[in-house]
């Protein structure tokens, strides 16, 4: 989570610096989980999600960071966005705040699930084709950088 400017006023250099800091910090925690996941499905892998917060003056917003199978890339998307109320006057503003976190929770538990499926894929509780392997897709990667 990531605070970006004052609420009164928004410093755009500050707010970008921060929003590159949370994307890397996503992608690195994608990676480190790659490697302990060698064994694991790619397909089951590439259902993790890094989710990301960052307020940038009062607004709240919910980024989710994963890795697309079909691009073979980092895709970084906006998943919610909210106004944070800050003053009676804006008191349905938090409506927007809890579907945010009714989101969150959503997603935990999506998460959850993925997290348990690689932990058996890893243990070889479940059957892991070599070529189906985060290892495979791993080393086809970085073939495809090389040429």
């Amino acid at each position: 989570m990531e605070t970006s400017s004052e609420s009164l006023s928004e410093d755009d250099l500050n707010t970008k610096d921060n929003t590159a800091k949370l994307l890397r910090c996503a992608v690195d925690i994608l990676k480190a989980k790659q490697a302990e996941c060698m064994d694991a499905s790619f397909s089951t892998f590439a259902k993790l999600q890094i989710l990301t917060v960052q307020t940038v003056q009062d607004t709240m917003t919910l980024y989710g960071v994963s890795f697309t199978a079909e691009k073979k890339m980092y895709e970084y998307l906006t998943l919610r966005t909210a106004r944070i109320p800050v003053a009676w006057e804006d008191r349905e503003d938090w409506y927007s705040m809890f579907e945010l976190l009714a989101h969150v929770m959503v997603i935990l538990q999506e998460q959850k699930q993925v997290h348990l499926q690689l932990l058996k894929e890893m243990r070889h509780v479940v059957y892991v084709r070599p070529k189906d392997s985060v290892q495979f897709h791993s080393n086809l990667m970085h073939e495809d950088r090389e040429v």
